[in-house]
C-alpha cells in the first residue's frame, strides 16, 4: 500500500460517506495495477477506489488546501491551475487526463454491467472550485451527496446492477490481486521512461540524462 496523508484523508471521508448509503463497502488505496495495452504506461496508481453495492467507483486525491482551482481552454487541451492569496497562480498536472487512461484500463478488466466512475477528490480544507470545472471534481462538502447519487443512477440504470455483499467482498479482492507484486518504484520508474521517451522525440541527449539520473528524482516525478 502506497498511501500519503491526504489519500488516507480521503479514505476515511470515502468510507464513511459510502456506509452511511450502502450495506457493503471496501475502499482500496494505494493499488498499483497492470494495464493492459494500448496504455502508454505498464502501470497505474489508483489513489482510492471504492467498491460498494452501486459499483467501483475511482478517486483521484489532490491534497491542494487553500486555494482557488480553474481551468482554462488552450487549443485542444484544458490548462489547470491552483490560485492562492500569498502566490501567484501556479499550473498543474490535468488530473482528469491522468485518470482517463487508467480508468479505460481498468474496466477492460470488469464485466460490463458493474457501473464505474472516475471522480477528482480534493479532501482538505479551504478549496473553492470554479464553478465552470466538471461535475466530476469535488470537494469534501460535496462527497456525502455522490454516494446517493450512485445509489440512484444504479438503481434506475438498464446496463448496470446493483451487487449483493459477496460479489462486492469478491470484486474488492480481485482488484486486490491485480495488484500483488507491483511496487511504487516500478511504476515510478515506468513513468520516468514515458516521460523520457515523449522527451527523446524532440531531444534525445535530456532523455538519455533522464533515465541516467541526471533529470528528475523519483520524488518530482510526474505520475499518472
Amino acid at each position: 500500500m502506497n498511501t500519503n496523508r491526504a489519500e488516507a484523508h480521503a479514505a476515511e471521508l470515502l468510507t464513511a460517506a459510502f456506509k452511511r448509503t450502502f450495506t457493503d463497502v471496501v475502499v482500496l488505496t494505494g493499488l498499483i495495477v497492470s494495464l493492459p495495452k494500448p496504455s502508454r504506461i505498464p502501470t497505474g496508481e489508483f489513489d482510492c477506489i471504492v467498491v460498494c453495492n452501486a459499483g467501483m467507483f475511482v478517486f483521484e486525491v489532490k491534497g491542494w488546501k487553500n486555494c482557488g482551482v480553474r481551468r482554462c481552454k488552450e487549443g485542444t487541451r484544458n490548462r489547470w491551475f491552483l490560485g492562492c492569496k500569498d502566490r501567484n497562480d501556479h499550473e498543474v498536472p490535468d488530473p482528469l487526463v491522468q485518470g482517463c487512461e487508467k480508468l479505460t484500463g481498468l474496466k477492460s478488466f470488469l464485466d460490463p454491467r458493474i457501473g464505474i466512475r472516475y471522480y477528482v477528490l480534493l479532501p482538505e480544507e479551504g478549496v473553492e472550485l470554479d464553478p465552470t470545472l466538471p461535475a466530476g471534481v469535488i470537494t469534501s462538502q460535496e462527497l456525502p451527496y455522490i454516494p446517493r447519487l450512485l445509489r440512484s443512477q444504479t438503481k434506475a440504470s438498464k446496463t448496470h446492477m446493483m451487487m449483493d455483499g459477496e460479489t462486492v467482498d469478491l470484486l474488492a479482492r480481485y482488484l486486490q490481486q491485480l495488484g500483488e507484486g507491483h511496487t511504487l518504484e516500478e511504476h515510478i520508474e515506468n513513468c520516468q521512461r514515458f516521460h523520457a521517451d515523449k522527451k527523446a522525440e524532440l531531444d534525445p541527449c535530456a532523455a538519455n540524462l533522464a533515465l541516467q539520473g541526471g533529470g528528475k528524482s523519483a520524488d518530482s516525478a510526474a505520475v499518472p
